[in-house]
């Protein structure tokens, strides 16, 4: 099961460094990871309208290429489905605040499964991905900002996390460790070989992704 997930990690940064878009600054490559407690707050849909009361936990974002501290995100857990396997599919929407630079949202459908090989990777207990289908675009346009206003694109996720301590409720703690790989089509905000010219935000206080009052 480590290898599953190290093959996971391996594609999707193959899948950076052979990309056309990379030539023309538009994948980027970002690691979100930490440990936080979820809380409830309404989140955009693809419709323009909201999802009421996701799950969400504020999560440090860094930029694979350069290993810095770029901005925070809120990984939200909505329409829970509940598997039989031991595993659950999901609606996850990821709001990236890129503080300055603007927000991206995505929106899809992910799996999450229990590892099975629990001694090989003993800070995680699932593994988790979500690969777009060729053509999709999950990128929630409208909701995007500065430089992310009016793009669109995929993301896809990869990555590991710890579910020891979560309770499917908000107020529960999960570990996160996951790899977006963000895509984007042409646009108008300005095109960026990676984030690594943004200043490190590791020191910066998150002012918009608050919880519902």
């Amino acid at each position: 099961m480590k290898k599953t997930v190290l093959i996971m990690f391996t594609l999707a940064l193959f899948a950076l460094a052979t990309s056309p878009l990379m030539a023309h600054g538009k994948t980027i490559v970002i690691n979100l990871k930490g440990k936080t407690q979820g809380f409830l707050r309404d989140v955009p849909a693809p419709d323009g309208g909201q999802i009421n009361d996701a799950i969400c936990f504020e999560v440090p974002l860094f930029d694979v290429p350069t290993g810095l501290n770029v901005g925070v995100g809120l990984d939200c857990l909505s329409d829970v489905v509940d598997d039989g396997d031991g595993g659950v599919t999901l609606t996850d929407t990821t709001i990236f605040d890129f503080k300055e630079n603007g927000t991206l949202v995505s929106h899809g459908r992910v799996s999450i499964r229990p590892l099975q090989d629990t001694e090989s990777a003993p800070a995680s207990t699932h593994i988790t991905g979500s690969i777009p289908l060729p053509g999709t675009k999950n990128v929630i346009t409208s909701a995007g900002s500065k430089r992310f206003e009016g793009r669109t694109g995929a993301v896809r996720l990869s990555g590991a996390v710890n579910m020891s301590e979560f309770t499917g409720a908000a107020g529960s703690p999960i570990d996160f460790n996951c790899l977006f790989v963000i895509e984007l089509d042409g646009g108008n905000a300005g095109d960026f070989e990676s984030l690594g010219d943004l200043e490190d935000s590791s020191d910066e206080e998150s002012g918009d992704l608050e919880p519902n009052s």
